[in-house]
């Protein structure tokens, strides 16, 4: 059987994947934290924040002034996420037990609750039994400036016409 990634796993791997990309992207080891929190809609900057300030404390990544900042344990952990994943379930224990530093940053990540995903939102349930209905909606196209440039210079090329052959000059 293969190895599968916990949720609390899969939480922080996603974690250490949207500090990363920025910092790839911009070939650099340091990156403004406000930049990648503020990426996300209001909602959910908080739990974000949340999950990274934990990699903060696992020692996983480094806050200096309002940069964050990439470790070798960052690198190593998000390797072994990487690599783990979908190996034969017995490989990846013999590699826990040979790697101690890799297996207690797992289990950190296991138990801290900052990881887990956040909860399933409740389906809503309509007000009344009956079969709510649809309100058919008319397909218009959007018009843009450049449909409404276009319209009004078609609109003032007809009354320049108009006006020549109404006064004919």
């Amino acid at each position: 059987m293969d190895y599968q990634h916990t949720e609390n796993q899969i939480g922080a791997q996603v974690l250490l994947f949207m500090v990363y990309q920025p910092m790839v992207a911009n070939k650099t080891a340091r990156f403004p934290l406000s930049k990648i929190v503020n990426q996300f809609p209001a909602n959910e900057r908080a739990r974000i924040k949340q999950g990274i300030d934990a990699l903060v404390e696992m020692s996983i990544f480094v806050i200096d002034g309002n940069d964050i900042c990439l470790t070798n344990k960052s690198e190593a952990l998000f390797q072994g996420l990487n690599h783990i994943a979908g190996k034969p379930a017995d490989a990846v224990e013999d590699m826990l037990k040979k790697s101690p530093a890799f297996s207690s940053a797992l289990a950190t990540i296991n138990s801290d609750s900052r990881f887990t995903p956040p909860p399933a939102a409740t389906p809503t349930v309509p007000l009344s039994n009956s079969t709510p209905k649809t309100i058919p909606v008319a397909e218009t196209e959007p018009t843009g400036l450049g449909s409404k440039i276009v319209i009004g210079i078609f609109v003032a090329i007809v009354l320049l016409g108009l006006m020549k052959l109404i006064f004919r000059y």
